[in-house]
């Protein structure tokens, strides 16, 4: 930038000194005035100006003049300009003015405007008005912002739900800004010493003005007066005609700069062509001794500094996922006894969640569920996972637990939810009949090869068939927290509570009550499960607790069997059994039940295949018993 004005300011002075004219007769020579000013507000300064005639005439001038001016804290300022003056009758020259200045501020900012003026002088009164319209008005300096985010919110409104995050965003900037403005005087000459008299010639001069800058982000506008006072001593070098040494000091206040004070010297140096003296300073007329006058106008360009603090708040939305199941919930709706759940599943399609509210009654018939959806009962609460932040957060659904019931009367076969894989069912009843009348009523189905399923706190009873029905090549499905009253006691029916088939792998069964149910748990061949912490109570003295297909594994802990069974533990075949007692341990309980063979279970562990061996019971071990 330093480069770029010396440069501008040497192509200026080349260009003004090369058009200058060096005819002998002219009556304006250049000249060179360096100057020094100490001012308030780190203002002091050193300036060096050029005043070149570019043409004239008897009563005309058209000059050029260019100002270097160095500030304090290395602000440094160009200023080229272009004027022409006309002597009118009357004793008046009437002039005008065009410029452009360039600025490197103390931040190291460089400001570019346009300037321009009028004016009108006299031997003893100076008229002028100035503008100053910056090119470019603003860099900034500096600007830091900093975050504070709130903790998320779990939002559910019409279809959607999601972590909510509200973001303030606090940014301060601190900007310089290059003001407009214009300014304006009037001056009078006090006192002069009279031509005719030998050696310098002294005169007093003040003036009086105003001036109004501004900027649109700025509070308050740069508005106050401004006075000033120059002492002249004109012929300061006897030799030198044209030479001037000038005093200054000026004042002006406003309520962004307060009181400002400024106090200086300037030495002008004549230069031109020889033959100059038949043009003297003392031969010039009162007149045409002011239209060789410099410039008036402000200083420099105009710049304050601006500093802002702008508060923002937005508000982001996360999506949340099923933090069981990993299903991403794009959308949500809703269903009560007065729609049709299948229809609502099927139109929400993959990724929701479905609520079922039991506000308007029971949902009756046969339903189906998607894949890649979560079914919770109005009332249950399930935990949801930022698909991004992975933050976790409960969501409770207002409304009332539903119970889903099957169709009375109808023919044939009824599922009551038919589910698929990624699914997820949670908080709802189902009940039926135990009327032989009824067609086998199966509770929950998952078709054949589902996979990813997780079935939690749901209440089964009443149903002619299996609560939970699980599907062949099932994988990674749990069942908790449920209840299974009254399941499967139809005469002929071996079913009950929970039916796993065949090469179902990875079952997790926790926390199960069953009670009333003509077989527990069935596990189906080459399946393996593991049973904790559940209850299995028998009701009628038939029946099985728990039918063990051949080549099942299957682990138990903390299970509890009391109750009338004909059989405890049916074998068929082939199968692993692994009983850990585990914390709470692994009991057959209920007054009167023994382990052996007894009045209330015919066989305490029933071989149905070939299974040759024995395992140790709390203690006691056993052998083969054929049932």
């Amino acid at each position: 930038m330093k480069l770029a004005v010396g440069r501008s300011a040497a192509c200026a002075m080349f260009l003004l000194g090369s058009a200058s004219p060096v005819a002998a007769q002219e009556k304006w020579a250049p000249w060179l005035e360096l100057g020094g000013f100490y001012g308030s507000s780190d203002t002091s300064r050193g300036e060096a100006v050029l005043w070149v005639p570019l043409a004239q005439g008897a009563t005309s001038l058209l000059f050029g003049e260019m100002r270097g001016k160095l500030f304090e804290d290395d602000m440094r300022e160009g200023n080229f300009a272009l004027g022409y003056r006309q002597m009118s009758s009357g004793g008046w020259n009437l002039g005008f003015w065009g410029g452009y200045d360039i600025r490197e501020s103390q931040f190291g900012n460089t400001f570019r405007q346009l300037t321009g003026g009028i004016e009108a002088l006299s031997d003893r009164w100076d008229f002028r008005a100035n503008a100053y319209l910056p090119l470019n008005d603003s860099e900034n300096l500096f600007r830091a912002s900093s975050f504070v985010t709130t903790a998320p919110v779990l939002e559910f409104t019409g279809s959607t739900i999601g972590l909510v995050t509200n973001t303030t965003t606090t940014t301060i900037s601190q900007d310089e800004l290059a003001l407009w403005g214009i300014d304006a005087e009037i001056g009078a000459k006090l006192y002069a010493t009279p031509l005719d008299l030998p050696g310098p010639r002294h005169e007093l001069r003040v003036y009086a003005g105003a001036y109004h800058f501004d900027h649109p982000d700025l509070p308050d506008s740069l508005t106050g007066p401004r006075l000033r006072a120059e002492w002249r001593v004109d012929e300061i070098l006897g030799e030198w005609d044209g030479s001037r040494l000038t005093f200054e000091g000026e004042y002006s206040h406003d309520d962004l700069r307060d009181d400002r004070f400024e106090i200086g010297a300037r030495l002008r140096l004549p230069f031109g062509a020889e033959g100059r003296s038949a043009y003297a300073s003392r031969a010039l007329t009162a007149q045409e001794r002011r239209m060789s006058e410099g410039l008036e106008r402000d200083t420099d360009i105009v710049t304050d500094t601006r500093t802002t603090s702008t508060t923002t708040d937005s508000t982001a939305t996360e999506a949340v996922e099923d933090a069981e199941t990993g299903v991403r919930f794009d959308r949500v709706a809703t269903v009560d006894a007065t729609g049709d759940l299948t229809t609502t599943s099927s139109t929400a399609g993959a990724n929701s969640l479905i609520i079922a509210n039991g506000d308007a009654g029971a949902l009756v018939g046969e339903h189906t569920i998607e894949g890649a959806q979560t079914l919770m009962g109005a009332g249950s609460t399930i935990e949801v996972r930022g698909t991004t932040s992975g933050t976790v957060m409960a969501f409770t659904a207002e409304g009332s637990r539903p119970t889903f019931q099957p169709s009375a009367g109808a023919g044939g076969d009824q599922v009551v939810l038919n589910t698929a894989s990624d699914t997820h069912v949670t908080g709802i009843n189902i009940a039926g009949a135990t009327s032989s009348a009824y067609p086998m009523i199966y509770g929950i189905v998952l078709a054949d090869g589902s996979d990813n399923v997780l079935i939690d706190d749901v209440d089964i009873r009443t149903l002619t068939a299996s609560g939970i029905f699980i599907g062949e090549d099932s994988s990674d499905v749990t069942v908790r927290n449920s209840s299974f009253f009254d399941l499967g006691r139809i005469v002929g029916n071996t079913y009950g509570g929970i039916l796993i088939r065949d090469r179902a792998r990875d079952i997790t069964l926790t926390n199960l009550e069953m009670s009333g149910v003509f077989t527990g748990i069935f596990f189906g061949r080459n399946s393996e499960a593991t049973l904790s912490d559940s209850t299995i109570h028998g009701a009628n003295g038939s029946g099985l607790a728990l039918v063990i297909r051949g080549d099942a594994t299957v682990s138990f802990t903390g299970l509890t069997v009391s109750g009338a069974f004909d059989q405890t533990i049916s074998f068929f075949g082939g199968n692993i059994l692994v009983i850990d007692a585990g914390t709470g341990g692994t009991t057959v309980a209920g007054t009167g039940n023994t382990i052996a063979p007894g009045t209330t279970h015919t066989n305490a562990f029933c071989d149905s295949g070939s299974w040759n061996g024995s395992f140790e019971f709390d203690g006691t071990t056993y052998t083969d018993a054929d049932c």
